[in-house]
């Protein structure tokens, strides 16, 4: 939305409201300051009679509400308008028309998505109905898609992964054995380390925003801004100047990719560390508390970390019965 200063020194600001004999009809809104104009054309087009299609009102919230949304969710946003919504059916829908059964249509048009993409796809939609004041409730029901089997490496395994890897790649395998994120291991540098504690202070991580573009941004929560402590090994493969891991994330994940298959170990993805953070830490060979590795890891919730990562711990609590029963086998003479 853009703010356009007339002769007479007010401001202008032209708004989208629908369309008459194939034509764009316009909504102008005039103040004496740029900033009032702004905020006057903002109150309208959420408060104005609905007399847009679903396809103009996304466009509309892209303009006004993308500058305020992560990048992260603004390029998700703008890849369902695009795939989802600016070729179906339900573009040209008037938002009063939008009933529940159209959206469980649309949703029922999206073959071979998961889940939860369906579900992301939806809270768009339903977001920028919930920004033009449709009062309506829908009820739009989606099958859950299969939870993903997690894999949880050994010690052993992620030690092969890490021989394999180059000096870039070791260096953000060390950081996510104390569940960093990618995001997160590339926006570090070197300030963001204490080499005497060896602690490092998470603050800020690298997405993928609109155009496939990477850009710093806050982490994922507000739980995600923590201090981490990582051993002395650790701080000593870091460089003491600038990135300490100077890549995207998805060059991580390709190399990682490439040192998972060099080493010959059960196929597991980069993020699957974060899994192997919790495991050992809520081991019986530490015994950290729970609520201490939600923090550490930088979970939200309790329940994120259970829901995600029981699976891991479950992992470990077999390998520590099949320890003390090998242990016994061994030592205990009967």
């Amino acid at each position: 939305m853009k703010a356009e200063k007339l002769p007479s020194g007010n401001w202008r600001v032209r708004i989208p409201v629908g369309l008459a004999d194939g034509k764009r009809k316009w909504k102008s809104v005039t103040a004496p300051t740029k900033q009032e104009a702004l905020r006057m054309a903002v109150k309208y087009e959420v408060v104005a009679p609905v007399d847009l299609t679903l396809k103009e009102a996304c466009e509309s919230f892209l303009e006004i509400r993308g500058p305020e949304l992560s990048p992260a969710t603004l390029r998700v946003y703008e890849s369902t308008f695009r795939q989802f919504v600016k070729s179906d059916i339900i573009g040209g829908v008037k938002l009063d028309k939008v009933t529940t059964p159209m959206l469980q249509a649309w949703v029922g048009r999206m073959k071979g998505l998961a889940g939860k993409t369906k579900k992301n796809n939806l809270a768009f939609v339903t977001s920028v109905l919930s920004f033009h004041e449709v009062e309506k409730k829908f009820r739009v029901k989606i099958a859950g898609s299969a939870p993903r089997d997690l894999y949880t490496p050994t010690m052993a395994e992620v030690n092969r992964v890490a021989a394999c890897a180059d000096e870039i790649l070791k260096r953000a395998i060390a950081l996510a054995c104390f569940g960093l994120r990618r995001g997160e291991i590339c926006a570090l540098t070197a300030r963001d380390v204490n080499r005497e504690t060896c602690e490092i202070r998470i603050n800020k991580a690298l997405a993928k925003g609109p155009g496939k573009g990477w850009v710093l941004k806050e982490p994922k929560t507000r739980k995600s801004i923590r201090t981490v402590q990582v051993s002395k090994g650790v701080i000593d493969l870091l460089p003491e100047d600038g990135q300490l891991v100077p890549v995207t994330p998805d060059i991580i994940t390709n190399r990682f990719v490439d040192a998972v298959r060099h080493a010959g170990v059960t196929p597991f993805r980069f993020h699957d560390l974060r899994s192997f953070f919790a495991s050992i830490a809520l081991s019986s060979a530490i015994g950290a508390g729970r609520r201490s590795v939600q923090d550490i890891g930088g979970w939200k919730t309790d329940r994120v970390l259970g829901s995600h990562y029981d699976r891991a711990i479950a992992d470990q609590t077999a390998r520590d019965k099949a320890a003390i029963a090998l242990y016994f086998e061994n030592n205990l003479a009967l």
